[in-house]
């Protein structure tokens, strides 16, 4: 069986953040802000296999909407992103990462995220478009310290 290289992470440019706001559209998932920070992942080829937000709140970030193409889902790509995601997020000096998820609990839970009350989330992340607005109150909310 061949194995698949692994995915290259860049920054997102503006056709990556198209390729989210379709792919999160597909997904029921909440758009990326225009203030969100993304990476993406690309096949050696170039195509797009994923795409995974950070937004800085003061020490804290917020992971946003990681999602990874139907054909590159169980290759390793969703995994190298919240890598990425963490790594950029450690060398802007943030202290923990936060998230709210309603269906991918059991992923993040394997890369070391721990559920955490909504109300012990810092008030800087509290106060984003994302919980404020977007996120039900069964959404589990999951924290990883840096």
């Amino acid at each position: 069986m061949a194995r698949t290289p692994p995915p290259v992470i860049s920054d997102g440019d503006a056709g990556a953040r198209a390729w989210a706001a379709r792919a999160l559209e597909a997904a029921g998932l909440c758009a990326l802000s225009t203030a969100t920070d993304i990476l993406a992942a690309r096949a050696p080829d170039g195509a797009l296999l994923g795409v995974i937000g950070l937004e800085g709140h003061g020490r804290d970030g917020l992971l946003r909407s990681l999602v990874v193409a139907p054909a590159a889902r169980r290759t390793g790509t969703g995994a190298a992103l919240v890598a990425a995601v963490e790594q950029r997020a450690a060398t802007r000096g943030l202290r923990a990462l936060y998230l709210l998820t309603e269906s991918a609990t059991p992923f993040f839970s394997a890369r070391g995220y721990e559920p955490v009350s909504r109300e012990a989330v810092p008030c800087a992340v509290r106060a984003s478009e994302q919980f404020r607005l977007h996120c039900p109150a069964s959404a589990v909310c999951l924290r990883k310290a840096l």
